[in-house]
């Protein structure tokens, strides 16, 4: 058995009997992992806030032969949490990008990029005008760091049409499109670009993204995530 110390963002905190929870962290240098924390008490207020979901933390651990690590004890870098509970949209749209990375991401799977991209994501919640458009931008940011979505503004196949569907990640026209494809309106599609290209918050907060574009982005979002 050996002890290291990592850096993480809680994505799910569970109850597992009376003093130990299952807590799933979320690592620049191992992905995803899921550890046990044991011997919490409502008088160690401190191990709670350590085991609650987008808490930035940093863990000492303890790891033998099982996946689960050991929590040992830790210390808070950040606490979104006690910035998110009051605003219902705060929570949604951090659970949204919590809930993105559970479905994608492997265990032990290490990704430093897509780890500083989610900091960066949870940072900008609280602070910009438009918050509930940072889940969906960061499902199609996630699409792309996967290589899982190629959005451009012309069909990758004629190179001269305007592109207006996604199919199988490619950006296609309706030439070119089948109905296994998800159809855009131009201008819908003009907000896909800005959605996964921009990377001004203040820019992003801007961009137009109804309902419809929302449940769309979100519906392709599952469906390629399942395909991998």
């Amino acid at each position: 058995m050996f002890e290291e110390k990592i850096e993480g963002i809680v994505l799910n905190s569970t109850l597992f009997g009376e003093k130990e929870r299952i807590v799933t962290l979320f690592t620049p240098n191992h992905g995803v992992i899921r550890l046990i924390a044991k011997q919490l008490s409502q008088k160690n207020s401190s191990h709670f806030l350590l085991t609650t979901p987008f808490s930035h933390v940093e863990y000492q651990v303890s790891k033998g032969n099982s996946d689960l690590y050991k929590f040992k004890e830790g210390t808070i870098i950040q606490n979104f949490y006690t910035i998110f509970r009051n605003n219902l949209v705060y929570l949604e749209t951090a659970s949204s990008i919590a809930k993105s990375l559970l479905l994608s991401q492997l265990q032990g799977k290490p990704s430093l990029s897509l780890y500083q991209l989610t900091l960066s994501y949870l940072q900008a919640i609280s602070k910009i005008s438009n918050p509930i458009i940072l889940g969906t931008s960061f499902q199609l940011k996630l699409l792309q760091h996967e290589g899982l979505i190629c959005l451009k503004p012309i069909c990758n196949v004629c190179g001269q049409n305007p592109a207006n569907c996604l199919e199988y990640g490619e950006s296609l026209c309706l030439a070119h499109s089948s109905s296994n494809g998800f159809s855009f309106s131009e201008e819908q599609w003009q907000s896909l670009l800005l959605l996964q290209q921009t990377r001004s918050f203040a820019s992003l907060s801007a961009v137009a993204c109804s309902k419809d574009l929302k449940e769309k982005i979100d519906q392709y979002f599952q469906t390629r995530i399942k395909e991998i």
